[in-house]
């Protein structure tokens, strides 16, 4: 058995694993096709109960008088190819494995755009089982893995960060105990208003107390790249792996784990804002209404929320996503404005005319900032490279050109990925890279990081890159 571990582990549950198997043998006899949808079903059953992947569109009416409880405000959404492909080849073979798990329209509707599916809601009874296995503290578990143990180091691929995290975050069991008893207090006096967020933040909990168990802690688990993947693949990102990534871990939940630690929790200061205004300052693109938005960032955070009528934490979402070139449209099936903030408020969001200018601002620049990002092949231009060292091909397999926004956004996640590196290199103390920020176990000096920032975007790339620092300990 390999001591390496290549990809993330993932914890069973026997009885789980048996229900789902009863449900299959009913449908078929061989017991290698019993297997390998037992371990589908009970990975999407998993999703659907940690809300990892949840489907846009509101609960169909035809399937309202299924939903009980405030548990599942919305269904899941699965990669239908997938589905075909994990649990059979037809229509009718692959939906037989799926009825008396979740409810679903058989029709045509309730679909999102793209390649996703229909929305799937868990069957009452199979989220109670779900909720038993995950809350047991004595359930029997095991974890899956080709290797014998955790590695010391949880950066576990990159072809470009320098320090290292421990690849498990130990958390007291009894604490946990508390703070899971105090979420069920909270969703239970709220019955049917709880939130989906205050669901997912003690499913979240469920999983962190069985890992306890089974490891002693959290696996804190990163990579830059896919392991069948070349290492300039990527946009420089380190991506928490497995099932419950702290990095990924809904904020309120993970918020009540790290405090009274003792941490430090370190964020870039409206970090995506603030490298376009840097770019397009240094490229010559107009930046005014960034730069307005940078100068006075908690007032117009504040009048923007009034104006929005949404908390100044989405408003800080709603700007980000403009960076990454959400689509201007308040119609449900297209709209990631409508799940930030709500239809009547992403209809006030796009009648606002600094949001539109914002928008125009990024859209001006995008051809500019992709062209001084590019980089040849012979004679003809054919990737953009950005600041993490990584390659994005310009054009398709089929010569169609990539977006410019998701062009854009790869140049802009490489200066972050770069910028964190140059925060946290040859430090021993990390404990997790949050994308913009991270967690330590010591305080750093901002003033000293933000001058090396300074200082070293200027050697690098001819350009301060303007990033400020905040921190707090926890």
């Amino acid at each position: 058995m390999s001591t390496v571990l290549e990809a993330a582990p993932r914890l069973r549950l026997p009885e789980l694993d048996a229900f789902v198997e009863a449900h299959v043998r009913a449908q078929m006899k061989r017991q290698r096709e019993i297997d390998r949808k037992v371990r589908h079903l009970v990975k999407y059953l998993n999703m659907s109960y940690f809300l990892s992947r949840p489907h846009t569109h509101p609960i169909p009416s035809a399937l309202a008088a299924h939903h009980i409880g405030p548990q599942i405000a919305r269904g899941s959404s699965f990669i239908e190819r997938r589905l075909r492909k994990h649990l059979g080849g037809s229509e009718s073979d692959y939906k037989k494995y799926l009825r008396n798990l979740w409810h679903f329209p058989d029709g045509d509707d309730g679909y999102e755009e793209g390649r996703y599916t229909k929305a799937y809601f868990l069957c009452r009874p199979v989220e109670i089982l779900l909720t038993d296995c995950w809350r047991d503290k004595t359930a029997s578990i095991a974890w899956e893995s080709g290797a014998q143990h955790f590695p010391a180091d949880g950066i576990l691929r990159t072809s470009f960060f320098q320090f290292s995290v421990p690849s498990v975050i130990p958390f007291d069991t009894q604490r946990v105990d508390t703070l899971i008893a105090d979420f069920e207090a909270e969703i239970a006096a709220k019955a049917s208003r709880a939130s989906n967020q205050s669901v997912e933040g003690l499913r979240s909990l469920y999983k962190v107390r069985q890992w306890i168990r089974v490891a002693g802690g959290v696996p804190n688990l990163y990579h830059d790249f896919k392991p069948e993947s070349e290492p300039h693949t990527g946009p420089g990102r380190l991506m928490g792996l497995g099932e419950c990534s702290l990095q990924r871990m809904e904020r309120g939940a993970r918020a009540k784990l790290y405090k009274d630690t003792g941490w430090w929790n370190y964020d870039f200061n409206a970090c995506h804002p603030s490298l376009f205004f840097s770019l397009g300052k240094h490229y010559g693109r107009p930046v005014c209404v960034i730069r307005d938005y940078l100068t006075h960032l908690s007032e117009r955070q504040q009048e923007l929320s009034g104006r929005w009528m949404i908390s100044k934490d989405k408003v800080k979402i709603v700007i980000l996503a403009a960076f990454f070139g959400v689509r201007r449209s308040s119609h449900r099936k297209y709209s990631t404005l409508v799940d930030i903030a709500g239809q009547l408020g992403a209809e006030r969001i796009l009648a606002d005319p600094y949001y539109h200018m914002i928008q125009l601002e990024i859209r001006s620049a995008r051809k500019t900032l992709i062209n001084a990002h590019r980089v040849r092949t012979g004679r003809r231009f054919t990737h953009v490279r950005n600041a993490a060292g990584k390659i994005h091909p310009l054009r398709k397999s089929d010569g169609k050109n990539y977006p410019r926004k998701r062009l854009l956004s790869f140049i802009m996640l490489g200066y972050e990925a770069w910028a964190l590196n140059i925060c946290c290199a040859n430090r021993s103390d990390i404990l997790v890279p949050m994308h913009d920020g991270w967690i330590s176990k010591e305080p750093f000096d901002i003033a000293f990081l933000e001058h090396s920032l300074s200082k070293s975007s200027i050697q690098a790339f001819a350009f301060d890159i303007g990033l400020r620092l905040k921190g707090e300990q926890l």
